[in-house]
């Protein structure tokens, strides 16, 4: 219950941890205790939906101020960007703080 709430929480990056503890219990989470069994999977399957749903909610309520700011650096900004990845590239640090956020959950997701 709590146990893997809280080692999904640390793979995810939300609850604070060292990147070597992060990638650790990633390890717990992917190589432990989803593969126990059907029950322990169902719960690492539900807490990585929760840490998802939670970094999405996250966004959500940033949205705002994310788009004032990026609207905020493209005045700034003489000459955009060109190509794709130049594209995909936060453009501000309030979007990049919301990309780092999701990133992690996306990944533990994606990897289940």
């Amino acid at each position: 219950g709590a146990a893997v709430d809280c080692a999904v929480a640390i793979a995810a990056g939300r609850m604070p941890g060292s990147p070597p503890i992060e990638d650790k219990a990633l390890k717990l989470v992917m190589n432990v205790i989803f593969p126990k069994n059907s029950d322990c999977a169902d719960k690492v399957v539900e807490s990585a939906t929760k840490e998802l749903e939670l970094a999405t909610r996250f966004c959500i309520d940033n949205y705002e101020k994310i788009t004032k700011a990026n609207e905020a650096n493209a005045k700034k900004k003489e000459k955009p960007r060109h190509g794709i990845k130049a594209a995909l590239l936060p453009q501000s640090d309030e979007e990049k703080m919301a990309l780092d956020r999701v990133r992690k959950p996306v990944v533990l997701t994606m990897a289940l």
